[in-house]
């Protein structure tokens, strides 16, 4: 399938996808929190999910925490326990790029965008390095900011487009083993308008919540459309360690791996989506 990715400006990166004449079937997948260079990855699963995208021709958008990156000297959440093997050498973070863009490079076509996390951004203040745009680089995928606009743009039989736009953050704060975050949902549903998707990580919970918003037509009729909100869990596991930082912290075990947002056009000519878990 073609598609064109441009930035509409520092903080929004649009796709334009052309849909066949036989109609659209295609499918996005949303990471974030892979913490890949953790010894506590889940690579297998996240490679699991990455080979399924390209088998079925799908998009990847990763919204941050690509990287763990906390074994720099200056960086006092250091724990030689969590380090990978093969990124332990005096040029730490040189190593981290260059693993991170072998495993990634087979599935390179595929990412529409990765943005930073919060890991990134700590290498950045500590360390001067800038990890995402390194590995982007690397691959040939646009960079978005931590914060921002995502917009998927469908063009149909040629003529017009349909667009979905998608509001992102990596996120913020401590999530909540109640609340799983929703409290900060909410702080976004007042303050962003015209959203189709609320996208968030950092938490490592996931779940998608349908909220139903109120609008008025240029019609003036009053009508209801829905925004998808979507928590997208990590590929990081501590939990089972028994020593891990979750387990003295005292938080719950997390949801692993990220979602599926399958687009499909319809005979009127609409784009519809659904959202579905990655499985195992």
């Amino acid at each position: 399938m073609d598609i064109k990715v441009e930035r509409t400006s520092k903080s929004s990166v649009r796709a334009f996808i052309d849909v066949p004449s036989g109609g659209l079937d295609w499918s996005l997948l949303l990471r974030s929190d892979a913490h890949h260079d953790n010894a506590h990855c889940e690579q297998d699963l996240e490679k699991r999910h990455l080979d399924q995208a390209r088998a079925k021709g799908a998009g990847v958008l990763d919204i941050g925490d690509l990287f763990c990156a906390m074994q720099g000297t200056f960086d006092p959440r250091q724990d030689k326990d969590q380090l990978r093997q093969e990124d332990s050498r005096n040029d730490y973070f040189d190593r981290l790029v260059d693993n991170a863009a072998k495993f990634y490079r087979p599935y390179a076509k595929h990412f529409l965008m990765m943005s930073p996390g919060n890991h990134e951004k700590g290498v950045l203040k500590r360390h001067g390095t800038d990890l995402t745009r390194r590995l982007g680089e690397a691959l040939g995928v646009p960079v978005g900011t931590y914060q921002g606009w995502f917009i998927l743009s469908f063009k149909i039989h040629g003529t017009h487009y349909t667009s979905f736009k998608m509001r992102y953050t990596h996120g913020y704060g401590g999530g909540g083993p109640v609340t799983k975050d929703l409290i900060q949902l909410n702080r976004q549903l007042a303050v962003v308008e015209d959203a189709d998707f609320f996208l968030s990580g950092h938490t490592h919970d996931a779940w998608y919540v349908p909220v139903q918003r109120e609008m008025i037509g240029h019609d003036l009729i009053p009508r209801t459309r829905e925004v998808a909100a979507i928590k997208i869990g990590g590929y990081k596991d501590e939990w089972e360690d028994g020593d891990g930082w979750a387990n003295t912290m005292g938080r719950s075990p997390r949801p692993k791996g990220g979602w599926w947002v399958h687009f499909r056009s319809t005979t009127n000519g609409m784009v519809k989506y659904t959202v579905e878990r990655c499985g195992d």
